[in-house]
């Protein structure tokens, strides 16, 4: 805390998948006392949501419990650029055992994912609905498919954190008018 009672504020730039939190903890903690920390991180793209993740996880390592995890909030976005391989092992189980995908047809839900958000505005629809698409599907078909995809994604990263004991949500934070990419996870 500051002198005035108010929280210290750390902004992290790097590379997340090169982020210790507890080394950065330590940089930030002069006077090497107990520390509680939330996370948050605004449209935390694809691959980088699970990469926080496990940095968040690694700190129940922190053997002398110098630091206190509070929280964590992440706006979500690009889940088709996530990589099965940088997946959490509970969402992979996940994923597996209720729709039964593995690493090689993970790819296919990320192609599914990249129809969530087309870039098309609602009144746009009707007339892109006469071009069909490869598969016979209009614009709308599509959106609900790579809705429900995305939703996969977000509910095997939520089940992960679960199987960790977590209190976890997945919220709707703005209506699809101002953005497609508008999930975050509440840790």
């Amino acid at each position: 805390m500051k002198d005035d009672g108010g929280p210290i504020i750390h902004r992290i730039k790097c590379d997340i998948k090169d982020l210790n939190l507890l080394k950065s903890l330590e940089l930030f903690n002069e006077k090497s006392q107990k520390l509680e920390f939330v996370g948050i991180s605004k449209h935390l793209c694809g691959v980088a949501t699970d990469l926080a993740i496990r940095s968040l996880l690694k700190m129940k390592c922190d053997e002398n419990e110098k630091y206190k995890f509070n929280g964590f909030l992440v706006a979500m976005c690009c889940r088709h650029r996530c990589i099965y391989n940088w997946l959490l092992p509970e969402s992979k189980e996940y994923l597996l055992e209720n729709f039964n995908i593995n690493s090689n047809n993970f790819k296919y839900l990320k192609k599914l994912v990249s129809w969530a958000t087309n870039g098309l505005k609602i009144n746009e629809f009707n007339e892109f609905d006469k071009t069909l698409h490869f598969t016979g599907m209009n614009f709308k078909q599509r959106e609900i498919i790579g809705l429900k995809a995305r939703r996969i994604i977000d509910e095997s990263r939520k089940y992960a954190l679960l199987k960790q004991n977590y209190n976890v949500k997945l919220i709707k934070y703005v209506s699809n008018d101002i953005s497609l990419e508008n999930d975050c996870l509440l840790v």
